[in-house]
């Protein structure tokens, strides 16, 4: 290999290198941008969109895309959004091993698991048999 040749190599070696370095930097920013959209404006649908963005584009990013994905699952759930059970599942079937966020969303699972059970669970109905109730 000539000399120009290798130089071009570890030219666009390191370019890519560097380029995959600044990623975390620049998905940090987008989610703290998504997260003052969400808590500080609060505008959950427009959260909600960029969280899924960003879980889109950093998908071979395991840490960045569960936590986008968690977050989506929060805003979706404030919501009342179903889709919450979905995105938080994601979580945990693609990104188990991400420790903080797939905890999370199985927390998450289990309290809208929960509430589904709370919500369809036994209720109190008075029936009237027909007879005379007796006078006290």
């Amino acid at each position: 290999m000539n000399r120009v040749a290798h130089w071009i190599l570890v030219a666009a070696f390191t370019a890519q290198f560097a380029h995959g370095a600044a990623q975390p930097a620049t998905a940090g920013k987008e989610l703290e941008a998504a997260m003052h959209k969400e808590v500080v404006q609060g505008d959950l649908k427009g959260a909600a969109e960029q969280y899924r963005r960003i879980a889109t584009q950093y998908a071979k990013q395991p840490g960045i895309a569960a936590r986008a994905l968690y977050q989506l699952g929060q805003c979706q759930e404030k919501l009342g959004q179903a889709e919450a059970r979905k995105s938080y599942e994601r979580v945990v079937k693609e990104y188990g091993a991400s420790g903080q966020y797939a905890s999370q969303a199985r927390a998450g699972l289990a309290a809208l698991t929960a509430g589904t059970a709370a919500a369809g669970g036994m209720s109190l109905q008075r029936v009237d048999s027909g007879g005379a109730v007796p006078a006290r």
